[in-house]
């Protein structure tokens, strides 16, 4: 009777550090996934009275990957289009 009390208190135990670990693992990862848009945000700075307002951005660009790919100018003419009825979208598409 002992023994599987203390049977069942060392599996709550593993349980619990194997998930307490688990939220470790997870805070980590949002930390590092989120710390670009938090530090950008953060450098949101008021430049004068008139509602002027400057940001640094932290973080890639990724344009190395964009000039690699492409894209595809089919939906960005269907975009602009929606958004500014009545004009011609200058790009043509290739």
């Amino acid at each position: 009777m002992i023994k599987m009390k203390a049977k069942k208190k060392k599996k709550r135990r593993r349980i619990v550090r194997i998930l307490l670990v688990l939220l470790l693992l997870a805070v980590v990862g949002l930390s590092i996934l989120l710390y670009g848009p938090v530090k950008t945000l953060s450098s949101l700075e008021k430049v004068d009275d008139f509602p002027l307002y400057v940001m640094r951005y932290e973080g890639a660009y990724f344009f190395d990957l964009f000039a690699k790919a492409g894209t595809d100018w089919v939906v960005f003419r269907k975009i602009y289009e929606k958004v500014n009825p009545g004009q011609h979208c200058l790009v043509d598409s290739v």
